[in-house]
């Protein structure tokens, strides 16, 4: 079939999306292109709003046919849709199917490395480019790094990166926030995107051993110590009844609620990650009560940068409803 767009913009009408629409229409006016994603009003919206000469396809991120019926008429598709674990990977298994190429700005490696498992096989035998992580969890790292490397006059084995930002963090990045389920450790592996035998013993230790300025032990400390305070508060429950499940599930739609975020079913109900901050405390003290809760949350974020965005209302929002 003949490949009738250049590029097709999925996720358009999201913070993120809307840059990348702006940024084609103001340095690529001859571009052959479209946006697409679930909602035709936005979709709508959007190309009226930023007077984009475009067409729009609509398509929900469980609809694999209606995802199929754009990729196959565009040579590449880049999504912005994220949580990408939640609204890309029907997008990525139609782009292999139809061969055609697809990028995005994802940073969950966990997610990515499924996709390495399920469709690099037939992606490159079919000359298919599958290309992840062209966002912020990416390039200044990369780039960085290279920047580095090349301009050393020596051999370089180590590369500490330190990152700033400014602004607010997009709904699709809040939302993955929220709703990333407890992973398992290999999933946490900074090196877990590495090919077989790629890693060395040295990058290995390096990343094992604790930072110059902790002490052995020192976050274990910190956990004890915080998981004391935490069941001295609970002694006297309001609900000796609940059970932690209940108290978890009320404690997500209260939080998911309070940043309007959708619904959803997480692959887990213990240990999940809101606002970045894994709240094991929920599963070992199921008797929290909200203020306690929300009060040991922000005192674990102090110090971050998701911390002052909370606090200075700063946390854009795109809910995609």
């Amino acid at each position: 079939m003949n490949k009738n767009y250049q590029i097709i913009l999925y996720g358009a009408t999201g913070f993120t999306g809307k840059l990348c629409a702006e940024y084609f229409k103001k340095n690529y006016p001859d571009l052959n292109w479209a946006i697409a994603g679930r909602n035709k009003n936005k979709l709508e919206a959007l190309k009226s709003e930023l007077n984009l000469d475009c067409d729009i396809f609509v398509a929900d991120s469980d609809d694999y046919e209606a995802i199929k019926n754009f990729v196959k008429q565009t040579k590449v598709v880049l999504s912005a849709a994220g949580p990408f674990a939640r609204y890309s990977t029907k997008v990525v298994e139609a782009c292999v199917e139809c061969k055609t190429h697809y990028t995005d700005i994802t940073g969950e490696n966990h997610w990515v490395k499924g996709l390495i498992d399920r469709f690099h096989e037939k992606a490159a035998l079919d000359g298919t480019r599958i290309v992840p992580s062209c966002g912020y969890d990416s390039i200044p790292s990369d780039m960085g790094v290279y920047f580095s490397v090349t301009r050393s006059n020596q051999p370089v084995t180590h590369v500490t990166v330190y990152h700033s930002a400014k602004g607010g963090a997009s709904g699709g990045t809040t939302e993955t926030m929220f709703t990333m389920g407890p992973l398992p450790k290999e999933m946490r592996d900074p090196f877990l995107l590495n090919p077989k035998d790629s890693v060395s013993d040295t990058q290995s230790q390096d990343y094992t051993k604790p930072p110059q300025d902790e002490k052995p032990n020192a976050r274990k400390k910190r956990r004890d110590n915080h998981n004391k305070q935490t069941d001295d508060k609970i002694k006297n429950s309001d609900n000796p009844d609940q059970t932690s499940a209940d108290l978890i599930s009320e404690r997500r739609d209260n939080i998911r609620n309070a940043f309007d975020l959708p619904a959803c079913t997480p692959a887990s109900t213990t240990g999940e990650t809101y606002g970045g901050v894994a709240t094991e405390q929920l599963t070992e003290n199921p008797n929290l009560t909200e203020k306690e809760f929300v009060d040991n949350e922000l005192e674990a974020m102090k110090g971050t940068s998701l911390y002052d965005l909370l606090l200075n209302g700063k946390i854009r929002h795109d809910t995609r409803k």
